[in-house]
């Protein structure tokens, strides 16, 4: 029996945050390139922290205007 992993140390690969998130692969890598979405590089392999994607998106969610509502 392994050792219970802690959920905060977890991380997703590519593929997991690609889900998480909804973004495709092409965009996901387009943003680790440009440093503008947090990553953990792992040898060669991009791994990801969940709390770290959930604030990137809380921080890039813009808000609907009034005027855009019922159209």
């Amino acid at each position: 029996m392994g050792t219970p992993v802690n959920p905060d140390l977890r991380t997703l690969s590519l593929r997991e945050a690609m889900e998480a998130t909804g973004l495709a692969e092409r965009t996901l890598r387009h943003l680790v390139s440009t440093r503008r979405i947090p990553y953990i590089k792992v040898g060669r392999y991009l791994r990801f922290r969940p709390a770290d994607l959930q604030t990137w998106l809380d921080e890039n969610t813009r808000p609907v205007l009034a005027s855009q509502v019922n159209r």
